[in-house]
């Protein structure tokens, strides 16, 4: 007597879905690019309000970026 046994790691069992290391990856570039903008808006909020208003922001959309704030600063 033979038994196969045959298992196929998909979370909807459709055809479409991603694979394992491609949400994996996905996650991880998701992860960098929100460290990025995280990097970036603290550089920001670091500069003078004259300075970011010559460049085209304001100080409160930068702080809305990050609900959990910057605690760095």
């Amino acid at each position: 007597m033979a038994t196969t046994t045959a298992n196929h790691f998909s979370l909807t069992g459709t055809g479409t879905e991603k694979g394992v290391f491609a949400r994996i990856g996905a996650r991880l570039v998701e992860s960098r690019m929100r460290q990025a903008d995280r990097a970036v808006a603290a550089y920001l909020l670091s500069l003078d309000d004259d300075t970011l208003t010559r460049m085209g922001y304001k100080r409160s959309d930068i702080e809305a970026r990050d609900p959990s704030g910057y605690p760095f600063l």
